[in-house]
């Protein structure tokens, strides 16, 4: 239940679970609406096995990614209300 948020209000009972440290180390990459299409298109032009887009800017009605190739370039791709291209 310590897992959950609940707080032991028994004194007879001894909590051994604590919440994990968090780790400085883990990056997240920023997504949006379009990742999956930017991914598609991405993969589309055999960019690269499985691509990760990045949101860089989003803004209204526009999202911006960029993608990493196998080969160590990067694809830019702009994606307007749903419609994805590379820029």
């Amino acid at each position: 239940m310590a897992r959950r948020g609940y707080e032991n209000a028994d004194p007879s009972v001894t909590v051994t679970w604590r919440p994990p440290a968090p780790n400085p180390a883990l990056t997240f990459r920023r997504t949006g609406v379009d990742t999956y299409n930017a991914e598609k298109l991405a993969k589309a032009r055999s960019c690269a096995a499985m691509p990760l887009a990045t949101l860089v800017e989003k803004g209204p009605g526009f999202e911006r990614y960029t993608l990493a190739w196998n080969s160590g370039q990067t694809l830019a791709v702009r994606c307007d209300f749903g419609n994805c291209r590379a820029s």
